[in-house]
Formats: structure tokens, C-alpha cells, sequence
């Protein structure tokens, strides 16, 4: 993803590849072979999604800062969830992944410890379901906050 020092210029960046996204999403042709998170129809297990994924949407620090998500996806259920803060602390917690009926389950194991420390953030549930063109459309909850919730997609890094 291009980085640049300036954080105005950053998050014109990062909104005008939320609208990539979402264009892609109206044209079902537009969406072969983009890094998008498709959910094959057959999956028995999450190692289809195996690399390194970012989330299209934020979520914010207690400062009010945007905070990146990424997530890389193991073989055999396994993963880890990093956040970004714009100073590039990062804060790291294992995920637990698995197919449930069709859906992409990803489960925060514990709340996400930064380092340096103290700060830190609640856990959350992740779910993704295929739209009409395979793409994951992914809902996320706060475990402790329930009311806190959002949707994204995930883009590939690598």
C-alpha cells in the first residue's frame, strides 16, 4: 500500500482505495482477479485466505486517531490481528479461524497488546459472508462494547 509522510495526503490514500473497493463491488466483472477476499463456495477450512489482508475501514484510538487493522491468516485456523497507530505502535493478538455454514469466521483470542505498552484494545468477532461475486463482505464486533460495530472488506497485501 503507498505510504506517504504527509497525513492529510495519507488519507486521501486511504479513501480513495475505500472507493476502489466499493466500485468494484458494483460491477461483477470488475472483480476477477483483484485482491479482494473471495470466499470459495466450497471451503471446508479458512486456508483459502491464507497471507497478509487490510482492513478498508479504521477503527479509532481514544485520542481519536484512525488505527490501521491488518490481519494475516495462517494455515490450520490460525492468525494474527495487528493494529497500526499512526505513530506505528503496533499491537498484536492471536486469531482463531474456521468455516461456519458458509461464513468466515475469524475470532480475536484476547484483547491487542501494544508495544511499547500500556496501551491496548478490547477484542473483537469478526464474520465474512460472500456477496452475489464471491467477495467477503466482513462485519466486525467489539466483544465488550457489542454496540461497537463495523463493516469492510479485506484487500491483500502479500
Amino acid at each position: 500500500m503507498p505510504k506517504v509522510g504527509c497525513p492529510e495526503m495519507q488519507d486521501k490514500i486511504d479513501s480513495l482505495l475505500q472507493e476502489i473497493e466499493k466500485i468494484k463491488k458494483q460491477c461483477p466483472d470488475s472483480t476477477e482477479g483483484t485482491d479482494t477476499l473471495k470466499i470459495p463456495p466450497d471451503a471446508k477450512n479458512p486456508d483459502f485466505a491464507e497471507g497478509r489482508w487490510k482492513s478498508t475501514t479504521y477503527i479509532y484510538n481514544t485520542s481519536g486517531d484512525k488505527v490501521v487493522l491488518y490481519f494475516d491468516f495462517y494455515k490450520k485456523g490460525k492468525g494474527e490481528i495487528t493494529l497500526v497507530e499512526p505513530d506505528n505502535t503496533e499491537c498484536k493478538a492471536d486469531l482463531s479461524l474456521s468455516i461456519n455454514t458458509g461464513k468466515f469466521i475469524i475470532d480475536q483470542l484476547t484483547a491487542s497488546t501494544c508495544n511499547p505498552p500500556p496501551e491496548s484494545y478490547n477484542a473483537y468477532y469478526f464474520e465474512c459472508e460472500p456477496d452475489n461475486n464471491g467477495c467477503a463482505e466482513c462485519w466486525a464486533e467489539n466483544k465488550k462494547d457489542k454496540s461497537n460495530k463495523f463493516k469492510f472488506s479485506l484487500v491483500k497485501i502479500k
